[in-house]
């Protein structure tokens, strides 16, 4: 298991990213990418967002869905004891918990939490993006908004449903480190869940996340019956 201070660590290096992107880089088309330390970034080579995932959009932003706050949403553990995979961080008592993979050292974190604190009156890809900014450790919403873009994530489920999500990609120029960051609010559940892969030089983030998201980065979508 890797020590605290590595997880901490990730966290602090994705607030740095969007700090210095907020200075002064640049979005680049196409892609939301953040390069950071360096005040002329280029685009990184990371592939299109979700190129992995059929867009079914069975749960597309604001849409009704028959969910209501008695509705179960969360995201579908299968990392734990799972090959390849080691615990990074155990479950913090607030939805937070981190698997690392052997083969990358790319950490994917998860997180799901009620979200009674945010404006509820707001859309869901505004309260996504919201989430996100919580995640970035800034209240500046507008910030992280324009480098997010929309994406989609699988739900546990035959077939290939899919729900929609927020995503900002960010890397560093200088040490090859790259991380993607999604999140999703559905409003009339009063629920948000993140995940975040990091890894380090050598490995795409965004294309680990979408390698392993068809059986490892799902969420459990479940309208009350």
């Amino acid at each position: 298991m890797p020590p605290r201070d590595i997880v901490e660590r990730v966290f602090l290096r994705r607030t740095a990213l969007l700090l210095t992107a907020v200075l002064g880089a640049v979005a680049l088309s196409g892609c939301s990418v953040i390069a950071a330390d360096d005040p002329t970034p280029t685009p990184a080579s990371t592939p299109s967002p979700s190129a992995t995932i059929t867009l079914a959009d069975d749960f597309p932003f604001d849409a009704a869905s028959g969910l209501d706050s008695s509705s179960t949403i969360q995201w579908a553990d299968t990392m734990g004891g799972a090959d390849g995979f080691t615990v990074a961080s155990a479950d913090d008592g607030n939805g937070r918990w981190s698997y690392q993979q052997t083969s990358s050292q790319c950490i994917i974190g998860f997180w799901q939490t009620k979200v009674d604190d945010l404006d509820l009156t707001q859309d869901e890809r505004t309260l996504s993006d919201t989430m996100l900014a919580q995640e970035y450790g800034t209240s500046d919403v507008a910030s992280v908004t324009k480098y997010a873009y929309d994406d989609a994530l699988p739900t546990q489920s035959s077939g290939n449903g899919t729900v929609r999500v927020r995503s900002v990609v960010s890397t560093n120029s200088k040490n090859g480190a790259s991380s993607i960051v999604s999140a999703r609010v559905f409003r009339s559940v009063k629920v948000g869940l993140l995940t975040s892969v990091d890894c380090p030089d050598g490995f795409s983030a965004a294309q680990v996340r979408d390698q392993l998201a068809p059986t490892g980065i799902r969420m459990i979508i479940r309208p009350a019956s």
